[in-house]
């Protein structure tokens, strides 16, 4: 049994998205209550979420936009082409790239991209501990 709240939050221009759901586990009937947060543009296009922030967290671990896709375990062009998106959307450098050659190529991120990460790392916490509070305080009386 799977069950979709949606809530939608206008911040600016951007459109916040919180998608909620909860799953009824294994024999115990126990529910579990999960959010995931992202934010798309005005035109429902993703702009920012936990997978594009951890493409950024394993691009700043490699040290490369190849070796980030490698252990993301996705190729080189999705990887670039999320990366190209999402720094069009926000209008900001989010990964200082120099170009291989025989050395290879080395990418870094901007201060932007790690001000960015923090921030929504930040904020994807606080909504889930608010989220979960809500949950066990409105709905988990009522499914018990």
């Amino acid at each position: 049994m799977s069950i979709l709240i949606y809530r939608n939050i206008v911040l600016g221009c951007f459109i916040f998205v919180c998608m909620l759901k909860y799953f009824v586990m294994n024999d115990s009937n126990k529910l579990n209550f999960k959010t995931k947060i992202w934010i798309e543009n005005e035109s429902g296009q993703i702009v920012l979420g936990q997978g594009r922030i951890r493409m950024l967290e394993t691009i700043d671990q490699t040290g490369s936009i190849n070796a980030a896709a490698k252990a993301m375990g996705i190729s080189y062009k999705a990887i670039w082409e999320r990366l190209k998106l999402t720094e069009e959307r926000l209008g900001k450098v989010l990964v200082i790239r120099k170009k291989g050659g025989a050395a290879g190529g080395a990418s870094k991120l901007s201060d932007y991209a790690y001000q960015l990460i923090e921030s929504f790392n930040e904020l994807q916490k606080d909504v889930v501990k608010c989220d979960d509070q809500k949950f066990n305080r409105i709905l988990r009386p009522v499914l018990e």
